[in-house]
């Protein structure tokens, strides 16, 4: 199935439906689309691509993008080959009728086994960058939390699964870190201490968050579309140890 598209050799098709919508597989540090117009090496395809439309254009074919993943962030990039079947998507991602699950390993162990986060976040530079962060004037966001494993042996960590119910910038590693339980790895929000010395213990660089599931109703029908990526064997290796 991936012939027809130009795709990064370590990105794979999960999911595809005859209206076009795809499901992509994007490794940790491989960039969902170039940050510029052209064609970057590091990109989920070897394609020029339109920032404003969100758009890969190669000879023959076109890629419309329906949701991102942060650079360090691995799992399922939701996309379509029609513009219409896109704009559609995109209907149904503003009326929440699109569902997603991430793994995420987090330091801590939280005391409930099921909860939501309720959190207001706001934008704002810092240091010239985009940062997300806590503020009485944001938006509302909320994510639903799951505990669905843990592990002692040398710190505390846990296996959480997150399901975000509004789309915030960063929202999943600004919410885990407003509650106490940051993202392994995460150089932005993360326990940067905790984070070195994980790293240092185990070889780990990444950032352990993965988008696992989605499931969204196909556009002028009345079929589902599923599609998981496999937990990383990395998650596995360090709650393992």
């Amino acid at each position: 199935m991936e012939t027809d598209l130009p795709l990064h050799p370590d990105a794979r098709i999960l999911a595809r439906h005859p209206s076009g919508v795809l499901a992509i597989e994007k490794p940790a540090g491989l960039l969902t689309h170039p940050n510029k117009p052209g064609i970057a090496h590091n990109a989920l395809l070897a394609a020029g691509y339109d920032v404003k439309t969100e758009t890969y254009t190669w000879d023959g074919g076109s890629l419309h993008l329906n949701n991102r993943l942060d650079s360090p962030t691995s799992g399922i990039v939701l996309a379509c080959l029609d513009p219409k079947t896109s704009k559609a998507v995109n209907d149904l991602f503003r009326q929440k009728r699109v569902n997603k699950d991430y793994l995420a390993i987090a330091k801590g162990i939280p005391t409930i086994k099921r909860g939501d986060w309720e959190d207001r976040i706001a934008r704002g530079r810092e240091n010239g960058k985009i940062r997300v962060a806590k503020g009485g004037g944001g938006t509302p966001a909320r994510t639903t939390f799951e505990l669905m494993g843990t592990s002692r042996k040398n710190r505390p960590i846990s296996l959480l699964k997150l399901t975000p119910h509004t789309g915030r910038t960063h929202q999943l590693r600004v919410q885990a870190a407003l509650h106490r339980f940051p993202i392994v790895g995460d150089r932005n929000y993360g326990d940067f201490g905790f984070n070195r010395q994980f790293q240092k213990e185990t070889g780990e660089k990444r950032l352990f968050l993965h988008a696992h599931r989605i499931h969204l109703p196909i556009p002028g029908g009345n079929e589902i579309f599923t599609a998981e990526s496999p937990m990383p064997e990395a998650f596995e290796r360090v709650l393992g140890e």
